[in-house]
Protein backbone atom coordinates (compact mmCIF):
# COMPACT_ATOMS: atom_id res chain seq x y z
CA UNK A 1 0.00 0.00 0.00
CA UNK A 2 0.87 3.50 -0.78
CA UNK A 3 0.94 5.67 2.52
CA UNK A 4 1.75 9.83 1.98
CA UNK A 5 4.45 10.69 4.69
CA UNK A 6 2.18 12.32 7.34
CA UNK A 7 5.09 12.54 9.64
CA UNK A 8 6.71 14.93 7.94
CA UNK A 9 3.53 17.15 7.91
CA UNK A 10 3.62 20.20 10.08
CA UNK A 11 0.04 20.72 9.96
CA UNK A 12 -0.85 17.25 10.96
CA UNK A 13 1.73 17.24 13.21
CA UNK A 14 0.24 20.10 15.25
CA UNK A 15 -3.33 18.97 15.13
CA UNK A 16 -1.49 15.50 16.82
CA UNK A 17 0.11 18.00 19.44
CA UNK A 18 -2.59 19.58 20.03
CA UNK A 19 -4.56 16.68 21.10
CA UNK A 20 -1.64 15.95 23.92
CA UNK A 21 -2.65 18.82 25.63
CA UNK A 22 -6.23 18.27 25.24
CA UNK A 23 -5.04 14.71 26.88
CA UNK A 24 -2.69 16.94 29.72
CA UNK A 25 -5.50 18.64 30.82
CA UNK A 26 -8.02 15.95 31.60
CA UNK A 27 -6.04 13.22 32.97
CA UNK A 28 -4.72 15.80 35.45
CA UNK A 29 -7.38 14.36 37.79
CA UNK A 30 -7.94 11.03 36.73
CA UNK A 31 -5.10 8.85 34.35
CA UNK A 32 -7.13 5.74 33.84
CA UNK A 33 -7.81 6.07 30.52
CA UNK A 34 -7.07 3.98 27.02
CA UNK A 35 -5.93 4.95 23.98
CA UNK A 36 -7.73 3.64 20.54
CA UNK A 37 -6.40 4.66 17.31
CA UNK A 38 -6.12 4.05 13.47
CA UNK A 39 -2.31 4.25 13.76
CA UNK A 40 -1.46 4.11 9.72
CA UNK A 41 2.14 2.59 9.06
CA UNK A 42 4.00 4.30 11.27
CA UNK A 43 1.91 4.56 14.57
CA UNK A 44 2.95 8.09 14.72
CA UNK A 45 0.82 9.95 17.56
CA UNK A 46 1.55 6.47 19.46
CA UNK A 47 5.04 7.02 19.68
CA UNK A 48 3.88 10.64 20.40
CA UNK A 49 1.90 9.53 23.11
CA UNK A 50 3.57 6.73 24.55
CA UNK A 51 6.46 10.39 24.81
CA UNK A 52 4.52 12.10 26.93
CA UNK A 53 2.54 9.22 28.51
CA UNK A 54 4.46 6.62 29.53
CA UNK A 55 1.98 4.87 31.61
CA UNK A 56 -0.99 5.13 28.49
CA UNK A 57 -2.67 2.12 27.52
CA UNK A 58 -3.16 2.20 24.02
CA UNK A 59 -4.68 0.03 21.20
CA UNK A 60 -4.38 0.42 17.20
CA UNK A 61 -7.19 -1.08 14.67
CA UNK A 62 -5.58 -1.73 11.46
CA UNK A 63 -7.63 -3.94 8.65
CA UNK A 64 -5.10 -3.94 6.10
CA UNK A 65 -2.72 -7.13 6.67
CA UNK A 66 0.42 -5.59 5.06
CA UNK A 67 0.11 -2.48 7.18
CA UNK A 68 -0.12 -4.56 10.41
CA UNK A 69 2.94 -5.84 9.35
CA UNK A 70 4.78 -2.80 9.10
CA UNK A 71 2.71 -2.00 12.11
CA UNK A 72 4.71 -4.84 13.79
CA UNK A 73 7.96 -3.51 12.84
CA UNK A 74 7.17 -0.03 13.86
CA UNK A 75 5.56 -0.75 17.26
CA UNK A 76 7.25 1.33 19.74
CA UNK A 77 5.70 0.81 23.42
CA UNK A 78 5.18 -2.59 25.27
CA UNK A 79 1.88 -0.59 26.26
CA UNK A 80 0.69 -0.64 22.67
CA UNK A 81 -1.99 -3.63 21.55
CA UNK A 82 -1.98 -4.28 17.72
CA UNK A 83 -5.22 -5.41 16.42
CA UNK A 84 -5.64 -6.76 12.94
CA UNK A 85 -9.58 -5.58 12.21
CA UNK A 86 -12.02 -2.96 11.44
CA UNK A 87 -13.24 -0.17 13.52
CA UNK A 88 -16.73 -1.24 12.75
CA UNK A 89 -15.77 -4.79 13.67
CA UNK A 90 -14.25 -3.86 17.40
CA UNK A 91 -17.03 -1.58 18.02
CA UNK A 92 -19.25 -4.93 17.69
CA UNK A 93 -17.56 -6.38 20.67
CA UNK A 94 -16.55 -2.74 22.26
CA UNK A 95 -18.28 -2.36 25.91
CA UNK A 96 -17.43 0.91 26.79
CA UNK A 97 -16.93 0.08 30.30
CA UNK A 98 -13.89 2.44 30.59
CA UNK A 99 -12.86 5.89 30.19
CA UNK A 100 -11.61 5.68 26.66
CA UNK A 101 -9.91 7.74 23.85
CA UNK A 102 -10.71 7.36 20.91
CA UNK A 103 -9.26 9.19 17.34
CA UNK A 104 -11.19 8.37 14.26
CA UNK A 105 -8.56 9.15 12.00
CA UNK A 106 -9.93 8.65 8.49
CA UNK A 107 -8.72 9.76 5.28
CA UNK A 108 -11.94 10.46 3.82
CA UNK A 109 -14.96 11.44 3.86
CA UNK A 110 -17.84 8.86 3.74
CA UNK A 111 -21.83 8.48 5.47
CA UNK A 112 -20.38 5.40 7.28
CA UNK A 113 -17.71 7.70 8.72
CA UNK A 114 -20.50 9.72 10.76
CA UNK A 115 -22.21 6.43 11.37
CA UNK A 116 -19.16 5.08 13.54
CA UNK A 117 -18.61 8.82 14.87
CA UNK A 118 -21.69 7.89 16.43
CA UNK A 119 -21.44 4.35 17.59
CA UNK A 120 -18.40 5.45 19.28
CA UNK A 121 -20.05 8.40 21.41
CA UNK A 122 -23.32 5.96 22.17
CA UNK A 123 -21.02 3.31 23.71
CA UNK A 124 -18.18 5.07 25.27
CA UNK A 125 -17.84 5.81 29.16
CA UNK A 126 -18.85 9.05 30.79
CA UNK A 127 -15.54 11.50 30.47
CA UNK A 128 -14.15 9.92 27.38
CA UNK A 129 -12.02 12.04 24.50
CA UNK A 130 -13.44 11.00 20.98
CA UNK A 131 -11.38 12.92 17.90
CA UNK A 132 -12.57 12.50 14.62
CA UNK A 133 -10.71 13.88 11.73
CA UNK A 134 -12.04 14.12 8.17
CA UNK A 135 -11.17 14.67 4.51
CA UNK A 136 -12.87 18.28 4.48
CA UNK A 137 -12.70 19.72 0.14
CA UNK A 138 -14.61 17.76 -2.86
CA UNK A 139 -12.26 17.01 -5.47
CA UNK A 140 -15.31 16.57 -8.28
CA UNK A 141 -17.27 19.47 -8.01
CA UNK A 142 -19.26 19.81 -11.73
CA UNK A 143 -18.70 23.56 -12.03
CA UNK A 144 -14.74 23.34 -11.41
CA UNK A 145 -14.26 20.22 -13.45
CA UNK A 146 -16.51 21.58 -16.16
CA UNK A 147 -14.11 24.51 -16.54
CA UNK A 148 -11.25 23.10 -17.67
CA UNK A 149 -12.91 21.66 -20.48
CA UNK A 150 -15.33 23.06 -23.64
CA UNK A 151 -18.68 23.97 -22.60
CA UNK A 152 -20.55 21.65 -25.11
CA UNK A 153 -24.04 21.31 -24.61
CA UNK A 154 -23.85 21.05 -20.51
CA UNK A 155 -26.05 23.29 -18.03
CA UNK A 156 -23.40 23.80 -15.65
CA UNK A 157 -26.41 25.36 -13.21
CA UNK A 158 -27.97 21.89 -13.60
CA UNK A 159 -25.32 19.79 -13.08
CA UNK A 160 -24.48 21.69 -9.59
CA UNK A 161 -28.44 21.50 -8.45
CA UNK A 162 -28.37 17.21 -9.28
CA UNK A 163 -24.89 17.28 -7.33
CA UNK A 164 -26.22 19.12 -4.33
CA UNK A 165 -29.44 16.87 -4.26
CA UNK A 166 -26.74 13.92 -4.24
CA UNK A 167 -25.13 15.42 -1.44
CA UNK A 168 -28.40 15.65 0.29
CA UNK A 169 -29.22 12.35 -0.04
CA UNK A 170 -26.44 10.83 1.01
CA UNK A 171 -26.16 12.76 4.38
CA UNK A 172 -30.08 14.01 4.74
CA UNK A 173 -30.66 12.92 8.20
CA UNK A 174 -27.57 15.13 9.95
CA UNK A 175 -27.49 18.10 7.34
CA UNK A 176 -28.58 21.63 8.10
CA UNK A 177 -32.04 22.13 6.66
CA UNK A 178 -30.60 25.13 4.08
CA UNK A 179 -27.59 23.73 2.69
CA UNK A 180 -26.16 25.39 -0.45
CA UNK A 181 -24.33 24.34 -3.20
CA UNK A 182 -21.68 27.19 -2.04
CA UNK A 183 -20.92 25.45 1.15
CA UNK A 184 -19.50 22.62 -0.48
CA UNK A 185 -16.69 24.94 -1.50
CA UNK A 186 -13.26 24.48 -0.29
CA UNK A 187 -13.46 27.68 1.62
CA UNK A 188 -16.85 27.06 3.23
CA UNK A 189 -17.05 23.18 3.76
CA UNK A 190 -15.02 22.92 7.04
CA UNK A 191 -17.63 24.98 8.77
CA UNK A 192 -20.27 22.92 6.90
CA UNK A 193 -19.15 19.41 7.97
CA UNK A 194 -18.75 20.93 11.58
CA UNK A 195 -22.58 21.19 11.83
CA UNK A 196 -22.89 18.15 10.22
CA UNK A 197 -21.17 16.44 13.37
CA UNK A 198 -22.66 18.57 15.43
CA UNK A 199 -26.06 17.23 14.45
CA UNK A 200 -25.03 14.13 14.55
CA UNK A 201 -23.16 14.29 18.18
CA UNK A 202 -26.70 15.76 19.34
CA UNK A 203 -28.95 13.17 17.53
CA UNK A 204 -27.12 10.62 19.31
CA UNK A 205 -27.22 12.08 22.77
CA UNK A 206 -30.31 13.94 22.44
CA UNK A 207 -31.27 16.20 25.32
CA UNK A 208 -32.93 14.71 27.98
CA UNK A 209 -30.93 11.22 28.11
CA UNK A 210 -28.39 12.62 30.49
CA UNK A 211 -25.29 12.73 28.49
CA UNK A 212 -23.70 15.49 25.79
CA UNK A 213 -20.64 15.41 23.81
CA UNK A 214 -19.27 18.66 24.91
CA UNK A 215 -16.69 20.34 21.71
CA UNK A 216 -13.18 21.34 23.58
CA UNK A 217 -11.27 21.83 19.73
CA UNK A 218 -11.86 22.18 16.43
CA UNK A 219 -9.81 22.89 13.11
CA UNK A 220 -8.82 22.33 9.61
CA UNK A 221 -5.90 22.50 8.13
CA UNK A 222 -3.92 21.22 4.81
CA UNK A 223 -2.37 17.66 4.63
CA UNK A 224 -2.11 16.75 1.19
CA UNK A 225 -5.69 17.52 0.94
CA UNK A 226 -7.76 19.37 3.15
CA UNK A 227 -8.91 17.92 6.36
CA UNK A 228 -11.24 18.78 9.60
CA UNK A 229 -10.81 17.91 13.10
CA UNK A 230 -12.90 17.94 16.10
CA UNK A 231 -12.52 17.08 19.55
CA UNK A 232 -14.73 16.64 22.23
CA UNK A 233 -15.65 14.65 25.29
CA UNK A 234 -18.70 12.41 26.42
CA UNK A 235 -19.83 13.48 29.75
CA UNK A 236 -22.50 13.68 32.00
CA UNK A 237 -24.76 16.69 31.30
CA UNK A 238 -24.24 17.80 34.41
CA UNK A 239 -20.07 17.79 33.85
CA UNK A 240 -20.35 19.72 30.80
CA UNK A 241 -19.88 22.85 32.32
CA UNK A 242 -16.53 21.60 34.51
CA UNK A 243 -14.62 21.07 31.14
CA UNK A 244 -15.74 24.19 30.26
CA UNK A 245 -14.30 25.80 32.92
CA UNK A 246 -11.20 23.46 32.54
CA UNK A 247 -10.87 24.92 29.04
CA UNK A 248 -11.52 28.45 29.21
CA UNK A 249 -8.04 29.85 29.35
CA UNK A 250 -6.66 27.12 26.56
CA UNK A 251 -5.95 29.48 23.78
CA UNK A 252 -7.18 27.15 21.45
CA UNK A 253 -10.45 26.38 22.59
CA UNK A 254 -14.18 25.85 20.81
CA UNK A 255 -16.55 25.28 23.89
CA UNK A 256 -19.86 26.48 21.88
CA UNK A 257 -19.40 25.11 18.34
CA UNK A 258 -17.88 28.15 17.22
CA UNK A 259 -16.31 28.36 13.35
CA UNK A 260 -13.19 26.04 13.08
CA UNK A 261 -9.41 27.17 13.21
CA UNK A 262 -7.49 26.93 10.37
CA UNK A 263 -4.22 25.79 10.70
CA UNK A 264 -1.53 26.94 7.85
CA UNK A 265 2.04 27.37 9.34
CA UNK A 266 4.52 28.43 6.95
CA UNK A 267 7.54 26.91 5.90
CA UNK A 268 10.50 28.23 8.01
CA UNK A 269 13.89 27.62 8.43
CA UNK A 270 14.90 26.37 12.02
CA UNK A 271 17.47 29.79 11.92
CA UNK A 272 14.31 31.72 11.63
CA UNK A 273 12.40 30.20 14.09
CA UNK A 274 14.91 30.40 16.74
CA UNK A 275 14.65 34.43 15.98
CA UNK A 276 11.54 34.65 15.76
CA UNK A 277 10.84 32.59 18.85
CA UNK A 278 12.83 35.84 20.92
CA UNK A 279 10.03 37.46 19.93
CA UNK A 280 6.99 35.30 21.01
CA UNK A 281 4.51 35.58 22.67
CA UNK A 282 3.17 38.30 21.44
CA UNK A 283 0.53 40.24 24.01
CA UNK A 284 -2.06 40.72 20.76
CA UNK A 285 -0.42 38.36 17.61
CA UNK A 286 -1.40 39.83 14.16
CA UNK A 287 1.77 39.02 12.25
CA UNK A 288 2.30 42.51 11.45
CA UNK A 289 5.03 42.80 13.95
CA UNK A 290 7.05 39.18 13.47
CA UNK A 291 7.25 40.12 9.96
CA UNK A 292 8.83 43.75 10.81
CA UNK A 293 11.81 41.81 12.83
CA UNK A 294 12.41 39.12 10.03
CA UNK A 295 12.78 42.05 7.59
CA UNK A 296 11.29 40.10 4.72
CA UNK A 297 8.20 38.55 3.21
CA UNK A 298 8.27 34.41 3.60
CA UNK A 299 5.18 34.34 1.02
CA UNK A 300 4.06 36.38 -2.11
CA UNK A 301 3.19 40.23 -0.59
CA UNK A 302 3.11 41.56 2.59
CA UNK A 303 -0.44 40.78 4.07
CA UNK A 304 -0.20 36.68 3.09
CA UNK A 305 3.38 37.14 4.68
CA UNK A 306 1.81 38.53 7.81
CA UNK A 307 -1.25 35.99 7.50
CA UNK A 308 1.31 33.24 7.91
CA UNK A 309 3.32 34.54 10.56
CA UNK A 310 0.17 34.94 12.45
CA UNK A 311 -0.39 31.83 12.03
CA UNK A 312 3.31 30.90 13.16
CA UNK A 313 2.99 33.34 16.41
CA UNK A 314 -0.54 31.26 17.17
CA UNK A 315 1.02 27.58 16.58
CA UNK A 316 4.69 28.08 17.16
CA UNK A 317 4.83 26.06 20.72
CA UNK A 318 3.01 22.95 18.44
CA UNK A 319 5.48 23.61 15.42
CA UNK A 320 7.48 20.33 14.95
CA UNK A 321 11.41 20.35 14.71
CA UNK A 322 12.50 17.80 11.23
CA UNK A 323 15.80 17.58 10.50
CA UNK A 324 17.93 14.84 8.40
CA UNK A 325 19.79 12.47 10.35
CA UNK A 326 22.85 10.47 8.63
CA UNK A 327 23.56 7.12 9.88
CA UNK A 328 27.04 5.89 10.23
Amino acid sequence: MKHPPYQLRPNKAIDRLLLVEILSIVREKDRSYRYYGLGGPFLEEFRLLSQHFADFPMTSLEANLQTFRRQKFHRCTKNLKLLNQTLSSFLETYTGDERAVFWLDYPDLHPERIQEFQTVLRLVGDDSIVKITLKACHDDLPDELLSRVPAFEWNVGEVCARYLAEFKAKYDAILPPTVTYDQLRRGQFPELLQNILQIAAQRTLPIGCGRAFQPLHSCFYSDHTQMYSLTGVVCRDAAAKEYQRRFANWPVRNLRWANPKRIDVPVLSVKERIFLERHLPEKRPTGRGLRRVLGYNIANGVPASQRQLLQYATFFKYYPYFAKVDVV
